[in-house]
């Protein structure tokens, strides 16, 4: 197993030199123990977001038009900052946008522009999204996920995941055996 884990890590490393770079084409087939294949998961839907996601119609335009805009760039820095702390609360709107030196008000434009969502929206359905990759592929107890995910409890876990993909988490093992 030790072997395997050495191979594990160094495809996790191959795959975070790719995001950095932005050439990330590469997708992990993990046989390790539990943590590698969390850690895999999550980096896969990290870089499948950061492809998909990053760049819908609104900012992908007012990218276009002016690569260089403080709109674009913001919005880009927003979602970049999101996706940094998926596994933390986010602050208060007032306090991101403060670290970007700008005001609330303009932030919550910004971003709402680009991605057709608010902040909080984004933030919670990537957590949903890396909570239901765990759930696929790991045997994770599904308290112990909400818990990898952040969410406050069980419950906010339960009822938050329910009302993104119309049913339950226990469903999902269900439907899979």
């Amino acid at each position: 197993m030790q072997n395997q884990n050495q191979k594990s890590l160094d495809e996790i490393r191959l795959m975070l030199s790719e995001l950095k770079s932005g050439n990330y084409t590469h997708r992990i087939a993990i046989k390790a123990d539990d943590e590698f294949l969390t850690i895999a998961v999550l980096l896969n839907l990290i870089a499948s977001q950061l492809q998909l996601a990053g760049l819908t119609s609104g900012v992908l335009a007012q990218a276009l038009e002016n690569p260089e805009s403080p709109a674009s760039t913001l919005a880009a820095r927003l979602h970049e900052y999101i996706l940094d702390h998926l596994t933390d609360d986010l602050p208060p709107i007032r306090e991101i946008a403060h670290y970007f030196g700008t005001n609330e008000r303009k932030a919550k434009e910004i971003f709402k522009a680009g991605y057709n969502k608010t902040i909080f929206q984004v933030h919670n359905e990537q957590r949903l999204a890396i909570a239901h990759e765990l759930l696929v592929k790991t045997l994770k107890p599904v308290k112990e996920i909400a818990g990898i995910c952040n969410f406050n409890s069980s419950h906010a876990f339960y009822s938050s995941f329910r009302r993104h993909y119309g049913y339950a988490p226990s469903q999902l093992r269900t439907n899979k055996n």
